[in-house]
C-alpha cells in the first residue's frame, strides 16, 4: 500500500534555535497548515492543535537532524505517540536539487520536507524497527516527565524565594550553579545579611 493511502497528512518541520516552521500537506499535496512558532512548550502545543485535524496514526512527521535544536520537539512528538523521523539534511538538499528548486527560505524548507516525506516516506517507514521505535517512545515519555517535574520544582523554588529572598531574582539568574550553591547555605536575605554582618564584625575585630 502506498503512503498516500496509509497516511492522511505529511508534516515537515524546519527547526532553528528559537523557533520552528511547520507545514502539513495531504497525499494530494493540498496544504493543511503552515505556520511559524516558538521552540517551547507553547509552540509544541500549538503544533499539536493543528495536528488534531487528523488521527495520530495517520500523520507522518519529519524534521532535519540538527546538532541539538530538534531534540526537545522530537522528544515531545514521539512521547505523544506521533510517527516522527529525523532526516539527514543532505537528503533534503539532494531532493531540492532534483526538484530544481533554486531558492531556499525557512518556510519553504518546511514545505520541502513535507513533500520529501510524501515522496520518500515509504523508505523511512520500511527502515524503522518497531522495537527501537517503542523504546524511543518510552525514553521520550520519561524525558518529558522529568522536564515537567523540573519545571514544577523551579516554580516552587521561585515561589519560596519570592517570600524569603525577593531581591535575588532581580540581581542574578536563580538557577545558575553559583546561585544555587549560595542558596544551599543562605536560603534567605536575612541569612545572607547575617553572614555578611558576622564576617564584617570578625574582620573588624581582627584589624583591632
Amino acid at each position: 500500500m502506498s503512503l498516500k493511502g496509509s497516511f492522511d497528512g505529511f508534516v515537515g518541520i524546519d527547526v532553528s534555535k528559537d523557533k520552528f516552521d511547520a507545514c502539513g500537506i495531504t497525499g494530494d499535496e493540498v496544504k493543511l497548515f503552515q505556520f511559524s512558532t516558538t521552540m517551547d512548550r507553547k509552540g509544541f502545543e500549538k503544533l499539536k492543535g493543528h495536528l488534531a485535524a487528523v488521527s495520530i496514526s495517520s500523520v507522518l512527521i519529519g524534521m532535519e537532524s540538527t546538532a541539538s535544536y530538534h531534540v526537545n520537539l522530537f522528544s515531545y512528538l514521539v512521547s505523544e505517540g506521533y510517527k516522527v523521523f529525523l532526516i539527514n539534511p543532505l537528503l533534503i538538499s539532494n531532493y531540492v536539487k532534483m526538484q530544481l528548486r533554486k531558492t531556499k527560505t525557512d518556510k519553504k524548507d518546511a514545505v520541502v520536507i513535507a513533500q520529501f516525506l510524501l515522496t520518500n516516506g515509504d523508505t523511512l517507514v520500511q527502515r524503522a524497527t518497531p522495537s527501537l521505535v517503542s523504546d524511543l517512545r518510552d525514553l521520550s515519555r520519561q524525558r518529558e516527565s522529568l522536564i515537567d517535574e523540573m519545571t514544577s520544582l523551579k516554580i516552587e523554588i521561585k515561589q519560596l524565594l519570592n517570600i524569603t529572598f525577593p531581591e535575588l531574582e532581580h540581581m542574578a539568574g536563580i538557577f545558575t550553579k553559583s546561585i544555587l550553591k549560595l542558596l544551599q547555605q543562605y536560603p534567605s536575605a536575612f541569612a545572607l545579611r547575617l553572614f555578611f554582618y558576622t564576617s564584617l564584625r570578625v574582620r573588624h575585630c581582627n584589624l583591632l
